[in-house]
């Protein structure tokens, strides 16, 4: 009987040395970021050779979640004011048929904010002459964005009116200005307008889309 109750006893040390090991090495990674976005797949991450991801059941207090190649999916649904509040997740590891709760983690809330088009810093206002001479690219830019969201620029028009000359447009494939354009922002001049339009980008999850709206700036 003595022995019987040593070996549940040094089960019970193993067992607790093991989970311990196993909260102390049990890494979460989000690859949205720092927080998680409503209407997307938030992809989260756990690191731990001594667990098997299949064991783990993740809740998250305002939305689903699900497996799917090795990573935990969050979806947040669309609900006004989600921005004022955060999401939990709770991992649960059964043991012994027992589920217990390990981690707790609390991300911030955030909407997918909109993509504008960027030259030199700017989406729109006033551009120093300084700035244009510098860039040779259009981007995407987004205030709240999720880590794993891209935008591959593929095609978009250019225009630059000069302030006492006529305007010339040039399409534009990639990010890239094209030559032509190049040569017209060697010397820019204040009052100068430059203008990028009906950008088309590759979306992650989405495919080709057209970014609504245009870029309008003038050299001050």
């Amino acid at each position: 009987m003595k022995n019987l109750l040593f070996i549940l006893i040094s089960f019970s040390i193993i067992s607790s040395n093991v989970n311990a090991q196993f909260l102390k090495k049990a890494k979460v990674v989000n690859h949205s970021g720092d927080a998680l976005y409503v209407g997307w797949d938030n992809k989260i991450e756990l690191h731990c050779d001594a667990i098997n991801i299949e064991d783990i059941k993740v809740i998250c207090s305002h939305g689903t979640v699900v497996i799917k190649d090795g990573l935990f999916i969050v979806n947040i649904p669309y609900e006004e004011g989600l921005e004022k509040q955060d999401a939990l997740l709770t991992f649960i590891k059964s043991e012994n048929g027992t589920p217990k709760k390990f981690r707790r983690i609390k991300y911030p809330i955030k909407y997918i904010s909109s993509p504008e088009v960027e030259f030199g810093g700017k989406t729109s206002g006033v551009i120093s002459a300084d700035a244009v001479k510098k860039t040779r690219d259009i981007r995407i830019y987004m205030e709240n964005c999720p880590g794993d969201l891209t935008y591959t620029i593929i095609k978009y028009q250019f225009l630059y009116k000069p302030k006492d000359a006529g305007a010339s447009t040039f399409q534009v494939h990639g990010a890239s200005l094209c030559s032509n354009c190049e040569k017209m922002l060697v010397d820019p001049k204040a009052g100068d307008i430059i203008i990028a339009a009906k950008v088309w980008a590759d979306i992650t999850t989405q495919g080709e889309k057209l970014i609504p709206g245009s870029l309008i700036l003038t050299v001050e």
